[in-house]
């Protein structure tokens, strides 16, 4: 019986230290798009070969945006971005398809934040302004 509980449990600990893949959004086969032709296929046409797009553009409602993001969990590690794939298809007035673009996580650009913070006036009480609002506060209710 303790063998059998040491062989649980030793393959239990093991499946926690494989890695664990990831793929969120869309998967959109290479073959679906080689099928779409600009000038010929419209909206729905693009909808019933690669489906809803992930997202339409925030400021031009003739983009759509498939995008696909594929990570990695390795044990005592956050996730690792592996690939990253952005098909943005574009169309003109007449909602005909115009473009295809494809982009992927070596195009984009690396956007370090910056930590400075922007002082501002009157936005911290000073030991007297706490003082009189908690005066204010016992006398409100």
């Amino acid at each position: 019986m303790n063998f059998f509980f040491i062989i649980a449990a030793s393959f239990t600990i093991l499946s926690g230290c494989s890695d664990v893949y990831h793929t969120h959004g869309q998967i959109v086969p290479t073959e679906n798009i080689a099928m779409l032709q600009t000038g010929r296929h419209d909206k729905m046409d693009v909808q019933r070969f690669l489906g809803s797009p992930s997202s339409v553009s925030s400021f031009n409602d003739q983009q759509w945006l498939y995008i696909t993001t594929k990570t990695v969990d390795k044990p005592l590690s956050p996730s690792n971005m592996l690939e990253r794939n952005v098909l943005i298809i574009n169309f003109d007035e007449n909602d005909k398809l115009a473009s295809i673009n494809k982009k992927s996580y070596e195009d984009g650009r690396k956007i370090t934040p910056v930590e400075q913070t922007t002082h501002t006036q009157g936005q911290s009480m000073g030991v007297i302004d706490q003082m009189i609002d908690n005066l204010g506060r016992g006398f409100g209710q």
